[in-house]
């Protein structure tokens, strides 16, 4: 009787502690607008369509094509749904554990065969006096919300990236557009230049010169043609198709936006609105959460437990 009177003086000294062992969190800034529930994965490709205000119908095409085809962006997606189990996981721990066992035997006596059922069900509960299983749920979720955020910042990325590409390309084409005509003009006004030095009323120096001027656009020529070629490489890259089926899709004559109005200035609460922002601003939260977990690891666990198991014969 004495082991239980001990236990039970303990069990009683242990509940005021509860009170003290909890970690006080990070003092946080008044922030009403961060995100706080998971987001649904079919609307948090990014934080919006921002591309859709260059009205270019191929430009978002391409976009499209990469938020569903870009491995690196396939992978964040794999991430974010092995951090959002292991947050369930993490949560778990929040209700009872049950389990149920079932078995069978067969024993022979006296040329008499039996067989013996047995079954059971056990339950377990931990008292969350101290925070822990709480402190753990909390970093699971911050932790999910973290790799939401690092997805959205990588489907941005893949969307700025063809974008860039994109206009790089519409760029590379008007470049060459305007070395063509500059090439022609050139070639007219050597054949101008030929004839007058023939009839003695210009220098062979002018004649050199105007040579050099085509050879020089030539030279600009291939690396435009090679500047182009890069940008198809990286959006074909970045799309996760083919380079040749990106060629054969890009439209000649697409041309670069126009860009209207004056700049606007961004205000410095638009800062609460980048993914990586808030990514890191999760990742605090993980480790507050992680340093409360780790408090009360130093305090004994209170667990109940209750099971029950029953034999047939037949």
């Amino acid at each position: 009787m004495r082991g239980h009177h001990r236990l039970f003086l303990l069990f009683l000294m242990a509940i005021p502690l509860a009170g003290c062992a909890r970690l006080e969190p990070v003092p946080q800034p008044d922030l009403t607008d961060w995100p706080t529930t998971l987001a649904n994965s079919e609307n948090a490709q990014t934080t919006s369509r921002w591309w859709t205000t260059f009205n270019d119908p191929q430009l978002n095409e391409w976009i499209e094509t990469g938020l569903e085809q870009n491995f690196s962006l396939q992978s964040a997606w794999a991430r974010l749904a092995q951090t959002e189990a292991a947050a369930r996981q993490a949560g778990s721990d929040r209700y009872p554990d049950l389990s149920l066992s079932l078995s069978r035997s067969r024993q022979w006596r006296d040329e008499v065969t039996t067989d013996l059922w047995s079954a059971g069900i056990s339950t377990e509960y931990e008292l969350d006096f101290w925070g822990r299983v709480g402190a753990l749920h909390e970093q699971g979720r911050m932790n999910a919300l973290a790799a939401l955020s690092a997805t959205q910042v990588q489907a941005n990325t893949v969307a700025a990236n063809i974008a860039l590409n994109g206009f790089g390309l519409s760029m590379q084409d008007a470049n060459l557009g305007l070395l063509n005509q500059q090439q022609q003009r050139l070639e007219e006004g050597l054949q101008v230049i030929r004839a007058r030095f023939q009839r003695g009323q210009a220098l062979i120096s002018d004649v050199w010169q105007q040579e050099q001027l085509l050879e020089a656009n030539a030279a600009e020529q291939i690396t435009a043609r090679a500047e182009r070629d890069r940008y198809r490489q990286q959006l074909a890259l970045w799309m996760a198709q083919p380079a040749l089926m990106v060629a054969e899709a890009v439209s000649a004559g697409r041309g670069l936006p126009e860009l209207t109005g004056e700049p606007v200035a961004v205000g410095l609460s638009a800062l609460q609105q980048r993914p990586d922002v808030q990514q890191s601003w999760f990742r605090v939260e993980a480790a507050n959460a992680g340093v409360a977990a780790a408090v009360a690891n130093r305090f004994p666990r209170i667990t109940l437990t209750a099971s029950y198991r029953g034999d047939d014969t037949q």
